[in-house]
């Protein structure tokens, strides 16, 4: 049933199913949306990656643009300076040799392109001087040479400044290439650490990827699961609500408790198929459960007897015993006949007040489930609110046509029986009665006294009159009773008797002595109800003229009739 109601709430129409369907594609979309961010940051990172690197290159690319024409001339130089130093080698003081002039223009000129392109590195401009005086010294000497007054001293001069031009040289080039080592090894650790970035922003971003991916999984399972509960949860609203609308027409069609037991049925019978079920009312006098309705398995037949016994009645609330061997399960659960079991029990009220119980029973340890036990409180909740209609719409009825202080019919309720019986086109007997002495009685023992007296005469009344015929307090202390379809005389012993019993019934009681007159008349078909009614008034009234205590017939021969026996003189009644 759950199933195909998630079927018609997912199927039924075209827009729920495309709002499924959005609501499904969503997460999809997320997916796509975290997918494309992680690959635009990948992306995103090898770009500026690639910017650095490119970055890094360029800046070797400009160190050697300046260090290599530098180390160059270096290179000329110290090539040029190992000319003149081979020159230097052959000079001897007895064999004056001249020196290699060309050899010395070429050394000055790379010396000079050397200084034009240097870099100025740390260190380089002493050197440079150191070199510079040194060749000033040695071009000195070389002179020497060139004129043929060299010495010992002179040679051994050339020798040692051609050395230490040499180391200067060396150390230049050296400098040069430390300065190159130095930005190949910037660029290369600047690479790596470019290379290094990118490896980490890629492992970051596939990371981020998988864990976007299983964020996403799970929501779109959790959606898709929450998705499923709320259709099914909307689908079980539905049925409910169609259940409590079809329940509430239902009810509303009936007009007495027991239309009302057969819908009960009808809807146990239908909606709970699988439990057993019954409901419990209880009497008048809440002393006794009644059992109103089973299903046609014939019911659980809980053996509770009143209210007060009922765990759920007692409390008003839901009590569910998952199984009937359980220490804290209803005693009139356990021991059953039919065996072990489980059971749900829901109070029926009415206005906060337990008037019955819907009883269901399923296998032990298998109680109802919370939707089978939300429809049970459904049915429960909607028969309490119709019975509870029903009882206050009879009770203001039975007040509407009752008085109050006797339950007899008033005036407005005999007149609408007695129009049934006109209409029927029975022939009646009026009696029109009336306590004699009732305000002298009243200003006597007080109002409470005339309370009890017109109650008992109302008691009186009830008693001794046959279950067709109307008696009815017409105003204050005056009483109408119809006797339908019966002849005068049977009437006018009714009412001797009525006298009769009223003497017995004041016999030893509490409410002070007193008696009654009564006026007949019966109907004749061309007179009205309120006529016939004045013709026993005019009777009564000649009854209190009489003496009261006897009864008059309209029409008969007055000297005739004899009054009744007074019992109330003849007994002794109790002192007031």
């Amino acid at each position: 049933m759950e199933e195909a109601g998630v079927s018609r709430g997912l199927s039924s129409g075209g827009r729920p199913t495309a709002r499924r369907a959005r609501l499904l594609a969503l997460p999809h979309r997320q997916v796509a949306l975290a997918a494309a961010g992680s690959i635009g940051a990948l992306l995103v990172v090898s770009v500026l990656a690639v910017s650095q690197a490119t970055l890094a290159s360029r800046d070797l690319q400009s160190a050697q643009s300046r260090l290599a024409p530098v180390d160059a001339r270096v290179t000329i130089a110290q090539s040029t300076y190992a000319a003149m130093m081979q020159d230097a080698r052959a000079l001897t003081i007895k064999t004056p040799v001249t020196p290699n002039v060309q050899d010395f223009t070429n050394a000055q000129d790379a010396w000079t392109a050397y200084k034009r392109v240097a870099v100025r590195l740390p260190g380089e401009s002493k050197l440079q001087a150191a070199f510079d005086k040194k060749q000033t010294v040695l071009t000195a000497t070389l002179a020497t040479f060139v004129a043929g007054t060299a010495t010992e001293t002179d040679l051994a001069n050339v020798t040692s400044d051609f050395a230490k031009g040499s180391a200067t040289l060396t150390e230049i080039a050296r400098l040069y290439d430390v300065a190159a080592q130095q930005a190949y090894r910037a660029v290369q650790l600047h690479t790596d650490a470019v290379r290094h970035d990118v490896l980490v922003a890629s492992g970051a971003s596939l990371a981020l990827l998988c864990v976007g991916f299983v964020l996403v999984f799970r929501s779109t399972r959790s959606r898709e699961r929450a998705n499923v509960t709320n259709a099914a949860e909307r689908a079980r609203e539905l049925r409910r609500g169609e259940l409590e609308t079809e329940l509430q027409r239902g009810l509303e069609l009936v007009s007495t408790e027991e239309a009302c037991y057969r819908i009960v049925q009808k809807a146990l019978r239908r909606n709970i198929p699988t439990v057993a079920a019954e409901l419990l009312v209880a009497d008048s006098s809440r002393a006794h459960f009644q059992q109103v309705c089973r299903d046609e398995a014939g019911g659980p037949g809980c053996p509770v007897i009143s209210p007060n016994e009922c765990p759920a009645a007692r409390r008003g609330q839901t009590e569910t015993f998952a199984s009937s061997t359980a220490i804290s399960a209803c005693p009139y659960l356990q021991e059953r006949p039919s065996g072990d079991c489980s059971a749900v029990c829901v109070p029926v009220s009415i206005a906060g007040k337990t008037i019955g119980v819907l009883h269901a029973t399923a296998p032990d340890r298998e109680p109802p489930d919370r939707e089978t036990a939300a429809d049970i409180e459904l049915i429960a909740r909607k028969v309490g609110e119709r019975l509870g209609l029903l009882r206050a719409f009879s009770r203001s009825e039975s007040q509407a046509h009752t008085d109050p202080l006797t339950g007899l019919c008033n005036r407005r309720s005999l007149e609408s029986q007695v129009r049934d019986v006109v209409h029927e086109d029975l022939p009646y007997v009026v009696a029109y009665g009336d306590l004699d002495h009732f305000k002298d009685r009243n200003d006597v023992y007080g109002h409470d006294a005339g309370d009890r007296a017109l109650r008992l005469f109302a008691r009186v009344l009830r008693d001794n009159l046959r279950p067709n015929d109307i008696p009815a307090r017409y105003g204050g202390e005056e009483f109408v009773i119809v006797f339908p379809n019966c002849p005068v005389g049977e009437a006018e012993k009714v009412v001797e008797r009525i006298q009769e019993r009223l003497g017995v019934a004041l016999y030893g009681g509490t409410v002070p002595p007193f008696t009654a007159s009564f006026g007949l008349a019966a109907s004749d078909p061309v007179l009205t109800f309120s006529e016939t009614l004045e013709a026993a008034d005019a009777s009564l009234l000649q009854a209190k003229i009489r003496g009261r205590d006897r009864i008059v017939v309209a029409g008969a021969d007055t000297n005739a009739v004899q009054p009744a026996p007074a019992m109330t003189e003849t007994l002794s009644p109790a002192t007031p």
